[in-house]
C-alpha cells in the first residue's frame, strides 16, 4: 500500500512538473534576419523595399547602404532607423549605393 501511494506522489509530482513547463510562455524569441533595400533617407529613418529595385545601384558606391539584412522590425511599415541599420550587431550592410539620386 505504501508503494502504491508514493507512486500516486511521483505521479502527481510529475504531471505539475510537466504542467509547469509546458503552459510557461517562453520569453526567448528567435530574431529572423530579413533582406532589405534602401531606397531613400527621410529624417532619421532609411525608407526600404523587400525587393531590389529597377533603378538600381547597389554596389556601384561607397556613400549610402543599399542592400541590408536585419533582425530589427520596421516601423511605419517601410522604414528603419539609421541607428538600428549602423548597429552591426542587429544590421549588416551587405552593399553600398553613391546616393539616392536614381
Amino acid at each position: 500500500m505504501k508503494s502504491i501511494k508514493i507512486a500516486v506522489a511521483a505521479l502527481i509530482v510529475a504531471g505539475g512538473t510537466f504542467t509547469a513547463f509546458a503552459f510557461t510562455k517562453s520569453d526567448s524569441k528567435t530574431k529572423v534576419a530579413q533582406t532589405y533595400w534602401v531606397t531613400s533617407l527621410s529624417g532619421s529613418n532609411y525608407t526600404v523595399a523587400t525587393s531590389l529595385p529597377d533603378d538600381n545601384e547597389c554596389g556601384e558606391g561607397s556613400e549610402q547602404p543599399c542592400q541590408i539584412t536585419t533582425t530589427q522590425p520596421l516601423s511605419a511599415g517601410n522604414q528603419i532607423s539609421v541607428a538600428d541599420v549602423m548597429d552591426t550587431s542587429k544590421t549588416s550592410i551587405d552593399s553600398r549605393q553613391p546616393d539616392f539620386s536614381h
